[in-house]
């Protein structure tokens, strides 16, 4: 794991990036997710059960606890029935290559072995914009469509050739919905100067930020508030050395968005995390009150995070699922029952 920091010490040497950030927080940049077994749910006594049959143990207390970790967290039954669960992806790229749409299908399988409930998807799930890389898309990922599991935001590479972005979030460009214990309010963060390829970065105007915070300001108590969008709020280091020669020509190609640090002022006390995309090493950033995670490339890592919230509260860190094929079929599941 690589660290850069995030903070307004942060130079353009270091980062590639030209704007630098007020919160003198930590971006935790990582090139590769833990190999690590990442949670399991077990009950009191070491039962063997299902994540199914968790919920019908009223007389028994659920362990949250990380594989390699002392810590554990206790949580009574009660509370295990609104447990959330949720996984963030992003950067899919389906149609850059094969690879990439077998990482894709063993990501949606390993979604469903461990029951996820729901999936946010933060932009570029297409190359290059086509109509038949949405259909792989979809074709990936049927069976969690299929449950009505799929959250997803469109990126600045849905854009191109025949502009999927509508068929992947049709409507005004802010939409919030509940779900569950979850108040997720989306934006499209792409703009139609993503229609050309270098062109790629965000675009959030006034309007766009007002939308925003009218939504969060709706979600109900106890509810765990989450923003969708693709491009990032805050400066994160350039994915390589093209996209560093390019941001200190002035190109904004990589930057943040230009509104970025003042929406992560106005989402103070207002959200809890904020899932994005577009950069494709993953990074987390604590900005104030609020915590930001890049998913980076899912089907580059072939890895994906997993959060669990009860009652508006995240219950641990996220974890990662791991879908290398090397480890993958080794690898207990995220919920496998110890």
């Amino acid at each position: 794991m690589n660290t850069a920091a995030c903070a307004s010490s942060v130079s353009r040497s270091e980062t590639g990036a030209s704007t630098t950030s007020r919160y003198t927080s930590v971006a935790r940049v990582m090139r590769r997710p833990p190999s690590c077994p990442e949670l399991s749910l077990v009950l009191d006594g070491g039962q063997r059960t299902s994540p199914k049959l968790l919920c019908k143990a009223p007389d028994r207390r659920i362990c949250l606890r990380h594989a390699r970790s002392p810590r554990i967290r206790h949580l009574p039954a009660g509370r295990c029935r609104m447990l959330q669960t949720f996984a963030h992806l992003s950067d899919l790229h389906l149609g850059a290559g094969p690879a990439a749409a077998h990482a894709a299908r063993r990501l949606c399988s390993a979604l469903l072995a461990v029951r996820v409930q729901r999936v946010m998807v933060t932009g570029d799930v297409t190359h290059r914009g086509l109509r038949s890389e949405l259909d792989l898309f979809r074709s990936a990922f049927a069976p969690l469509f299929d449950q009505g599991r799929m959250l997803v935001v469109p990126g600045n590479h849905d854009r191109l050739g025949d502009d999927v972005a509508e068929s992947l979030m049709s409507g005004t460009r802010v939409q919030a919905e509940e779900h569950g214990g979850l108040f997720v309010v989306r934006f499209d963060s792409t703009g139609p100067h993503n229609r050309r390829l270098f062109d790629s970065h965000g675009q959030m105007e006034e309007d766009d930020m007002d939308a925003i915070c009218s939504a969060l300001d709706r979600a109900p108590s106890g509810a765990l508030r989450l923003l969708l969008l693709h491009h990032h709020l805050l400066p994160l280091p350039d994915d390589h050395l093209f996209e560093r020669v390019i941001t200190q020509l002035g190109w904004p190609n990589a930057a943040e968005l230009s509104r970025g640090h003042e929406m992560v002022d106005r989402l103070q006390s207002r959200c809890d995390l904020v899932l994005h995309g577009h950069r494709h090493q993953p990074a987390e950033i604590e900005a104030g009150s609020l915590r930001v995670f890049n998913g980076g490339c899912s089907t580059g890592l072939q890895a994906c995070r997993v959060f669990a919230a009860v009652h508006g509260e995240l219950v641990h860190a996220p974890r990662w699922l791991d879908v290398r094929p090397r480890s993958f079929a080794d690898a207990p599941a995220l919920f496998a029952v110890q």
